[in-house]
């Protein structure tokens, strides 16, 4: 290789090496920012892994918490654009069918449908109504009947429409609290049965009573629509009887009094006029004596 071939060797080696270095930096530049964003990368994958971890481990206690829910709750069914039957029965339309599983299963086995529990939701409030037992099974609809006899007012108290929950199950502790209260109200329904039989004995006796009474009045008072043929007595009462009656002998009375005054009068005037009767019969006969003792005298 001659000297000029040797220098342009490295004139063309400083060429290169001139390129080259802004190229390598650039390349570097490169390099670092895909390596600075697969940092990044990874350290947000990081975080979306730990987040994901923690929404799984938020998802299982979920699920569990609903396992935990469904076997004390069963099966649960929100039931929009229900209704009570009119009537006082005590049933419930449920805008909720076999289409959604309800009484499906049941359905499918030729079995009757087990019980439900409904639930009425109002103004934000939830309203136990009681066990029902699921009749008229359709796709969309479903009846259902108390399956016991409604108390009284009981039916009036539940909302005439509106969206309703029908539970599978309750838990053990609500079961035996409705028990209870179901058994507290009927004893208190029997008490006050009682109670109202021995109020209309009372009703009853007082009207009776009353009856007798009324008949009483009108046996004193008279009675303004007497039965036909009836004596001057019932019309007048006893007690306007009475006084008739003693009227009556306060004018004999004064009568007898009356004559008895005469007959003492009488009586005064008769012993009047015997004593003189007496007096001069007295008189009389001492005169005669005197006559006889006279004549005797002079013989």
């Amino acid at each position: 290789m001659n000297i000029l071939g040797k220098v342009l060797l490295w004139i063309a080696v400083v060429i290169t090496l001139v390129a080259a270095i802004p190229l390598t930096t650039m390349t570097l530049d490169v390099r670092n920012k895909w390596l600075g964003e697969v940092n990044s990368r990874r350290d947000k994958m990081a975080d979306s892994m730990k987040v994901l971890r923690e929404a799984r481990l938020r998802v299982r206690r979920l699920d569990e918490k609903l396992n935990q829910q469904l076997q004390v709750w069963g099966d649960v069914w929100t039931a929009p654009r229900s209704g009570v039957q009119p009537g006082g029965a005590g049933i419930v339309e449920l805008g909720v069918g076999t289409s959604s599983g309800i009484g499906l299963k049941a359905q499918q086995q030729n079995l009757p449908p087990a019980p439900v529990y409904v639930f009425a939701n109002e103004n934000g409030m939830s309203q136990y109504l009681g066990e029902f037992k699921l009749e008229d099974l359709r796709a969309d609809r479903t009846a259902g009947r108390l399956v016991r006899e409604p108390y009284p007012q009981e039916v009036t108290n539940w909302p005439a429409q509106g969206e309703f929950t029908v539970r599978e199950s309750l838990p053990a502790d609500w079961r035996a609290t409705v028990v209870q209260l179901d058994g507290e109200v009927l004893i208190a329904s029997t008490k006050l049965r009682t109670q109202e039989l021995a109020l209309e004995i009372l009703n009853e006796q007082i009207k009776e009573s009353q009856a007798s009474l009324d008949s009483r009045l009108a046996e004193l008072g008279g009675d303004a629509n007497p039965p036909v043929g009836a004596s001057q007595e019932v019309v007048d009462g006893l007690v306007e009887t009475l006084r008739k009656y003693e009227t009556q002998r306060d004018t004999l009375l004064a009568q007898v009094n009356r004559i008895r005054h005469q007959l003492d009068a009488s009586y005064v005037k008769l012993s009047e006029i015997v004593a003189s009767n007496r007096a001069q019969v007295e008189q009389l006969s001492q005169s005669s004596r005197l006559t006889n003792v006279q004549a005797s005298s002079t013989k």
